[in-house]
């Protein structure tokens, strides 16, 4: 089949997913069947989005799209696996146990779930990483050992885990993830498709783009779309060469409808840095938006609004989520609230008990399990939660109801924070929120973030905290970290304020 191909670079805001969603509504409008277009992205969100808009617009269903998948799923299904073929944590005890390391800060993932690499927080998760990643990048296991310099590691006990693991493998007929993309390019004929998509293509390894390349050449048209200078997975082996050089033909989207006037020329400051990138020209909104530099938190207006504040690694999100709490501010980070979202809904629960009002069988069960049980604190009856079992499910309880049929003992006038028995240092925190004038059972208005974890999102403030490591600043491809900040500079809608470092390494706008 000859296929055509078109490099589409959508810089941050331009519209890049929309543009996408268009060429698939074209393509089914234009007669092709679901069945042969071709969807994948790095994430399933990007994939889900895709998937849901194109469903919506043509009153089609999930199933329709067998092809718009991560390249894992894809993999995956494929090659006619089961879960139970796959290397679970179960299998990894077992090698781990056997070799006497430890994989314990291993992430076990779902193959629907795009590149998987083992998260390096104990020793035998740093091995696992360097085996995966020098995998995915197609290079000896000795150069990637050599290039990580990380010498607290033995290239010896490297090559027998691997080994270890090859031998397990082999004799329960297990694979893991990068075997699943490996064993697709070697033995897998791809579907024919009028259409292939591959969104954020900027983060494929190379092993990735062998298989992206395999299902082009049974593609009539294939699409690689993505953004050079947002290539923030490099730590995962992604290539931004092969991303550059994925085809002749090349679209560069050139109206953001993210970017502000002012935040749109830190980021070409940033961008410029670069070396190794696609020149392209690409112009802000009608906005003139606002670029504001602090030396210290206590200055950082935080007081309303929806604000991101974003820094480089995850132990700083620690520190920020720390002084954030001793000022009493009320946050999320990772989507988790800093007031734990079960201590909320069971003091939303009380205060409507006290209210006269009704609760549902759900509610009723969630505020029972944070109850206190024993003690003098004690709110229930003993063998309370079991008299739940006897309620109707689809009626709802007020007060009264639940002191005479399910074992209720707490004084109705108690405030929910007595009657929970939260933690004094909690309540003083809890307190400190509400002087603030924070709703603690909305969704928070700040929100915590690494810049790789922002990447894909955007807020209308944005707080970027200049920090760094030394092994990022002084890291042999200063590329990478010039577009990690670009990154980070261009999730700001309105208005972005850049915080200054006290630490020994940081980055410089």
């Amino acid at each position: 089949m000859e296929s055509d191909s078109l490099l589409i670079f959508g810089p941050p805001g331009t519209g890049k997913t929309h543009t996408l969603i268009g060429r698939i509504e074209d393509a089914l409008e234009d007669g092709a069947h679901p069945s042969r277009i071709g969807f994948t992205s790095y994430s399933r969100k990007a994939i889900a989005e895709a998937r849901e808009r194109v469903c919506r617009r043509f009153k089609m269903e999930e199933k329709d799209f067998p092809h718009m998948r991560t390249l894992h799923s894809w993999a995956f299904r494929g090659l006619g696996l089961s879960p139970t073929d796959v290397m679970g944590k179960a299998d990894y005890s077992m090698v781990s146990n056997h070799l006497g390391v430890d994989f314990t800060s291993m992430q076990f993932l779902s193959p629907e779930d795009g590149i998987i690499l083992p998260n390096p927080d104990t020793t035998g998760a740093r091995y696992l990483f360097l085996i995966g990643r020098a995998r995915y990048r197609k290079v000896s296991f000795e150069q990637e050992y050599n290039e990580a310099r990380d010498y607290s590691l033995s290239f010896a006990k490297m090559m027998q885990i691997y080994n270890t693991l090859e031998a397990y493998k082999a004799r329960f007929n297990k694979v893991d993830f990068t075997d699943m993309i490996d064993l697709y390019v070697r033995n897998e004929e791809p579907p024919s498709l009028d259409l292939f998509i591959v969104d954020e293509a900027q983060d494929l390894t190379p092993l990735q783009w062998d298989m992206a390349r395999s299902i082009q050449s049974r593609a009539a048209m294939t699409i690689y779309a993505g953004d050079d200078d947002q290539c923030i997975h490099t730590w995962t082996g992604a290539s931004v060469d092969e991303f550059l050089n994925a085809s002749d033909n090349k679209l560069v989207l050139s109206q953001s409808y993210r970017l502000p006037v002012e935040v749109h020329e830190l980021a070409t400051t940033v961008s410029s840095r670069i070396s190794k990138r696609m020149p392209k020209k690409f112009f802000p909104r009608d906005a003139n938006g606002v670029v504001e530099y602090h030396m210290t938190k206590s200055t950082l207006p935080l007081e309303t609004g929806s604000i991101t504040i974003m820094a480089r690694v995850n132990s700083y999100v620690a520190e920020l989520a720390n002084w954030l709490h001793g000022e009493g501010y009320f946050y999320s980070w990772k989507g988790k609230p800093s007031i734990p979202a079960k201590t909320t809904a069971a003091m939303q629960a009380w205060d409507a008990l006290r209210n006269q009002e009704h609760l549902s069988l759900p509610e009723i069960k969630a505020l029972y399990a944070e109850l206190p049980k024993t003690g003098d604190r004690r709110a229930l009856r003993r063998g309370a939660t079991k008299l739940l079992e006897a309620l109707d499910p689809e009626a709802a309880y007020c007060y009264d109801q639940l002191v005479f049929q399910a074992g209720l003992e707490a004084e109705q006038d108690q405030d929910a924070m007595d009657v929970l028995d939260i933690p004094w240092s909690q309540r003083i925190y809890i307190e400190a929120v509400r002087r603030r004038g924070e709703d603690i059972y909305a969704a928070p208005r700040i929100k915590l973030s690494t810049i790789h974890s922002m990447k894909g999102g955007q807020d209308d403030t944005c707080v970027l905290y200049l920090g760094s490591t030394r092994r990022c600043v002084e890291d042999n491809h200063p590329d990478d970290e010039h577009r990690v900040w670009y990154t980070g500079i261009t999730r700001t809608r309105v208005k972005l304020h850049v915080l200054h470092t006290d630490k020994s390494f940081g980055y410089e706008l």
